[in-house]
């Protein structure tokens, strides 16, 4: 698994494009995944929870998220990354993707997914998403 996801962290920082959220974009946002040509990741920045894209049956997606998280202790307040929880379905069945054992999730069948974040207590705080197919 660590291998994996190092070789997803690595190719995303290396080759994929960014896609920010548009100004004014609120948190409920979808956000369209697309793949550059030749690219096998994709990256966003910004505040969107809800992604969905179009992907062949048999791929695996790597998937890493994470977000900044406002804590406190009733005196001082900072801000934290921590990673984001991340389901995976089809936009049409609704039919949601078990993670493999490694985290990644292998697509059952070719057409349309939603990729959402979760806790929803960090919704709205800027985050990262790295989508890579393996």
């Amino acid at each position: 698994m660590r291998t994996l996801l190092r070789h997803a962290a690595v190719a995303a920082w290396a080759f994929a494009a960014v896609a920010l959220a548009p100004t004014g974009a609120v948190a409920d946002t979808v956000v369209a995944i697309h793949f550059p040509l030749h690219q096998t990741c994709w990256r966003y920045v910004g505040t969107a929870f809800d992604f969905q894209g179009a992907f062949k049956g048999g791929q695996r997606l790597v998937i890493t998220a994470t977000g900044d998280a406002d804590m406190g202790n009733g005196r001082t307040n900072w801000v934290e990354t921590e990673a984001r929880d991340v389901d995976v379905s089809m936009v049409d069945g609704g039919r949601e993707i078990a993670a493999a054992q490694d985290g990644s999730f292998i697509l059952p069948a070719t057409g349309a997914y939603e990729i959402s974040l979760y806790p929803m207590a960090i919704r709205g705080n800027k985050g990262t998403v790295v989508i890579c197919t393996v």
